[in-house]
């Protein structure tokens, strides 16, 4: 990333920061930490993640969790399946954490994912499938 490309990186996280609903989804000390960032940050939180990629932290997590993506799988049909994210798909957090630890994810994973409409697509059919799973509507 060139100093221009990450310039226009520190202003854009900048303003994302003043915008209310990102107001409302960081703590006051996370948006501080963005603010005063010059430079695109090695890892990001669940929360940014899912504010970058239009979701909540809680479908975020179902996008990581390799045993909710299962159970996804296990329950659909061979269609179905095909529609949806497969465990190589999913979201990969940086290292092993275990799991109750805070989980981050790499920018250009994220980068990557956002720019995907297939990957989208299947990630949002896998979250609809989990929550009708939940509700005991499939």
């Amino acid at each position: 990333m060139t100093t221009g490309q990450m310039a226009d990186a520190a202003r854009l996280a900048k303003n994302c920061v003043e915008n209310p609903v990102v107001k409302a989804l960081l703590p006051e000390s996370e948006r501080e930490l963005v603010l005063s960032v010059e430079v695109e940050p090695g890892r990001y939180s669940i929360r940014w993640a899912a504010y970058l990629l239009g979701l909540s932290a809680e479908e975020v997590g179902i996008l990581i969790s390799e045993q909710k993506i299962q159970r996804v799988l296990d329950k659909m049909d061979s269609d179905g399946r095909k529609a949806c994210l497969s465990l190589d798909d999913r979201l990969q957090v940086i290292g092993q954490p275990c799991q109750q630890a805070a989980k981050y994810i790499l920018p250009c994973e994220l980068d990557r994912r956002a720019k995907d409409e297939l990957w989208l697509d299947r990630a949002m059919r896998t979250i609809r499938a989990y929550h009708r799973i939940r509700k005991g509507q499939l």
